[in-house]
């Protein structure tokens, strides 16, 4: 627009007013307006501006639409506007109104609360769980200190509650309170003194797990480190070929079809950590197999999902990558019902009998895929027989890899 408007997008910081940059400072002192969610607007009240509660991004531009006579708009957002900010989303729709936009940061909670803790932050893992859901415990695993929004109480019993299920009940958690705030607590602890928290405000956190740099970043967990009871397993060396046809993207979706104790399942949740898994599992027997390698492994990324496809495929998201271990002779129905979810799905099957080989080449001809891989693997491994080492044969796998 060409009215001369200038819109101030600012980070107030914590929310008390001593945490307010000198920038941020003069833009409120010099505010026809401010607008911000009814907490920000509290701690802005020293300035005596006009102020509107609003939050939203799109009644946010409307008000400034609607009255051309404001001049110098502030629109306040808590912490820095680059940090898990609605900011983001209000300076887009401020462009594409061809508004001249200011953006001005303030102090973020974790660079505040690094601080309170005389910690370095440069190597700290960033996440949120306010209002958000993010893959924590991937992080923790792999990262010495993690830092996460969290919320309310409700939010930190559960993170507590989380820790402790998936094995961290060792991790040191510094829990901060109400940051800047009169009633700010800094508390440091294990998981279990956090389960019964119940103090009525905002908080943060700081993980440390001391144990984070001996996690495995490759695949190929050794078989024998599954629960596995009777349920059919893909076996390491032929998971490590699959995985790798896959060609798996971090935030990618993928289905485990036919998914026994969940060995591909639970290797493709830990290598999609921004992604999403699904093992579907038919078996009553399997499907508890699932939920205990799923918690043994810290896959918390992996949703178990009970029943038979392509019917329990219905409703869920489109998948970016499908892999069918057992398709209980629905093999045609299942890779249907992929392609139409997204007609781009990378797919990977896995066949031991002749007869599943013979109906999976026939659908690959029928189905009009321009990208088709497939490789027989023939596997021997070691057993020791006295003093000698003797090479035992598995059964060979087809391992098809299809793709429009």
């Amino acid at each position: 627009m060409s009215d001369g408007r200038i819109i101030t997008i600012l980070g107030i910081g914590m929310g008390n007013i001593d945490t307010l940059t000198m920038e941020g400072y003069n833009a409120c002192r010099e505010a026809d307006v401010i607008i911000g969610a009814g907490r920000m607007l509290e701690g802005l009240g020293t300035f005596e501006k006009p102020v509107k509660d609003l939050y939203k991004a799109e009644e946010i531009v409307d008000f400034i639409k609607s009255n051309p006579d404001l001049v110098n708009v502030v629109v306040a957002f808590s912490g820095d506007i680059g940090f898990y900010s609605g900011a983001t989303k209000l300076n887009d729709l401020l462009l594409e109104e061809r508004f001249r936009v200011r953006r001005i940061p303030g102090i973020s909670s974790v660079v505040y609360f690094a601080a309170k803790l005389g910690k370095p932050w440069q190597d700290v893992k960033l996440v949120s769980l306010h209002g958000r859901k993010q893959n924590i415990i991937d992080a923790i695993k792999h990262n010495k200190i993690v830092f996460s929004l969290i919320g309310k109480a409700d939010s930190v019993r559960e993170l507590s509650a989380k820790l402790i299920e998936y094995g961290f009940s060792d991790v040191v958690m510094h829990l901060g309170f109400m940051l800047s705030y009169e009633n700010e607590k800094i508390l440091e602890g294990k998981p279990a003194d956090f389960t019964d928290f119940n103090e009525d405000g905002l908080s943060v956190v700081f993980i440390e797990n001391n144990k984070a740099a001996d996690a495995v970043i490759t695949h190929g967990l050794p078989d024998d480190f599954f629960t596995r009871g009777d349920a059919p397993m893909t076996k390491e060396e032929i998971r490590s070929i699959s995985l790798s046809k896959l060609a798996l993207t971090k935030d990618g979706v993928l289905y485990d079809v036919g998914a026994g104790t969940g060995s591909i399942s639970i290797e493709c949740a830990l290598q999609m950590a921004d992604g999403e898994v699904y093992a579907i599992e038919k078996k009553e027997e399997a499907v508890e197999l699932l939920k205990k390698n799923k918690l043994l492994c810290g896959a918390d990324n992996l949703t178990v999902i009970e029943g038979l496809a392509p019917e329990a495929l219905a409703d869920l998201p489109a998948p970016t990558h499908v892999f069918i271990g057992g398709s209980s002779g629905n093999m045609k129905e299942i890779i249907s019902l992929v392609l139409e979810k997204n007609p781009k799905v990378r797919i990977v099957v896995n066949a031991i009998a002749m007869e599943t080989v013979a109906e999976t080449t026939s659908i690959i001809s029928e189905s009009g895929f321009n990208f088709v891989d497939i490789v027989n693997v023939a596997v021997g491994k070691s057993k020791k027989l006295g003093r000698y080492n003797m090479m035992m044969g598995q059964n060979p796998v087809f391992v098809f890899t299809m793709q429009k």
